[in-house]
């Protein structure tokens, strides 16, 4: 900008005062005065050049001395007042948007801090924004954001300065939202006299946490990485305030340690048990000391045998004799162990009265049931009734036996118990056969053959079916007759014993 006198008054001389809207002055021009001859001078007028931010601006004109009047070339003030010539001339800058220094962002925490730096353009700006967290917002006029972030994470927005002149520059805007910090309080117990350790917990802020402690503690420690260690001297309760901090977070906790009395030796008592082979079993385990409560386990149990948690000892021995296995105690990081013992005695034998029913003939046998005892049996019997047999291990026939009632006493031994009882044989009578049978003999020679048959009640009566001219059946089963011709002959018969009947053949060979 620039001032200089009219063509009707060229000698006035004066200065040029650029002055922002609260009268501050941002720019000065008063060149010194040149007599070039008694009519002429240069110097008189002013121009100024700078750059200046946005806005409105007055610019002042003023008339100037040059020295005294009373001296040759020399005027006052007063005598440069008149007319002046003023040219302005304004270049507009382009409308720049950078970014601004943001602090750090935390959910909840409430923020005020410009989104941008704006400059160039024609004034007045008007500010807008995209993509902003939840909670948060942007001041149209001054570009500023405010509001307390909800949500923690990264996000992409966009800050838009627009100028008088419709002129907008943007650029983008990551803004890292931090969750809040948070931690503990810390309820912690511990031991007298025994080693203490604990980490101390925080979340949110960076996700990186460093602990202190502002003032020190009779016998806690805390490192950076919030590890408490130490060892409590006596039983009792202890406060103590630490510090966390993560960014530009930090967080006061506060940390109580209960302290106990530590807890006695554990110890278990050796057990002697006696259990019956093949009867359930339960006992209870005891032991004393730690904290009171203990959880047990056990090496090497009987088979048939388990251990609970809580000390239960049950199972079924399957066989007598004595087992031996060691128990341990557990309680408040503390073991107790000691034997336990058991004695297995076998069941009492016992054997009741029995029957067994057989078919006569048959060589099928029953075996005599027991119980108790060690499990394994030897049977005696004195007087058998005939016919009647019986095994060592308790099998009783009667192959032999006549078709009735047969009672005999039995003793059995296991170990070293002896039990008896009175064994009753019914002999049924089986169902009968006949044996097939063959004879070869001369023509015109005696045919003798007994004719035999199995089952029944033993006592056969026999009679002729079909039989060749010549031949004959007594009621004994006897075959008997001549053959007159040599040729092959089939002899039909039946038997009948204990009300069964059966038929069959007899085969004879006649030869010359």
């Amino acid at each position: 900008m620039s001032a200089a006198p009219t063509s009707g008054a060229p000698n006035l001389d004066l200065s040029l005062t650029v002055l922002d809207l609260a009268g501050n002055t941002v720019g000065f021009a008063d060149p010194p005065a040149v007599e070039l001859s008694r009519r002429t001078a240069a110097g008189l007028d002013a121009t100024w050049s700078g750059t200046l931010p946005a806005g409105r601006y007055l610019v002042r004109l003023d008339g100037v001395g040059h020295g005294s009047p009373s001296t040759p070339g020399g005027y006052d003030d007063y005598g440069s007042l008149g007319g002046y010539t003023v040219e302005v001339g304004v270049t507009d800058t382009a409308l720049t948007l950078g970014p601004a220094l943001l602090p750090e962002l935390v959910s909840g925490r409430p923020v005020d801090a410009p989104a941008g730096e704006a400059a160039g353009g024609t004034p007045d700006y008007t500010w807008s924004a995209t993509g902003l967290p939840s909670g948060l917002s942007l001041d149209p006029a001054t570009g500023r954001l405010h509001g307390r972030a909800t949500v923690a994470g990264t996000f992409a927005a966009t800050v838009t300065v627009r100028d008088g002149r419709d002129a907008s520059a943007s650029i983008p805007l990551t803004l890292t939202v931090l969750p809040e910090l948070t931690a503990g309080p810390h309820d912690l117990v511990g031991q007298a006299g025994e080693p203490f350790a604990a980490r101390l917990v925080a979340a949110g802020g960076t996700g990186s946490h460093a602990w202190s402690a502002p003032a020190p503690h009779p016998w806690l420690r805390v490192a950076a990485d919030g590890v408490l260690t130490g060892t409590p001297p006596g039983p009792g309760s202890s406060t103590w305030s630490v510090t966390v901090e993560s960014g530009t977070q930090r967080l006061t906790v506060q940390v109580t340690v209960d302290v106990t009395e530590a807890p006695a030796a554990v110890v278990v008592e050796d057990h002697r048990l006696a259990a019956v082979a093949g009867h359930p079993f339960v006992a209870t385990l005891s032991a004393r000391g730690g904290d009171g409560s203990f959880t047990w386990s056990a090496q090497a149990l009987p088979p048939g045998f388990a251990l609970g948690d809580r000390g239960t000892l049950s199972g079924l021995a399957h066989e007598a004799g004595t087992f031996r296995f060691v128990v341990r105690a557990h309680s408040a990081g503390l073991v107790g162990e000691a034997t336990v013992t058991v004695e297995v005695t076998p069941a009492p034998l016992t054997v009741t009265d029995q029957t067994v029913r057989l078919g006569y003939g048959t060589a099928d046998g029953l075996r005599l049931a027991a119980a108790g005892g060690t499990g394994e049996y030897a049977w005696q019997a004195h007087d058998l009734p005939p016919g009647v047999l019986l095994s060592g291990d308790g099998v009783v026939t009667a192959a032999r036996a006549s078709v009735g009632e047969h009672r005999f006493p039995v003793q059995v031994v296991s170990g070293t118990q002896r039990a008896g009882a009175q064994v009753t044989v019914l002999v049924s009578p089986g169902p009968v056969s006949v044996v097939d049978r063959s004879v070869a003999v001369r023509a015109g020679r005696q045919v003798r053959l007994r004719l035999a048959a199995s089952g029944g009640d033993g006592a056969f009566v026999w009679r002729a079916r079909t039989l060749p001219r010549g031949l004959r059946v007594s009621k004994a089963g006897r075959l008997t007759g001549v053959l007159p011709r040599p040729g092959r002959y089939l002899c039909r018969v039946q038997v009948t014993s204990g009300g069964s009947t059966a038929h069959g053949v007899v085969r004879v060979r006649v030869t010359r």
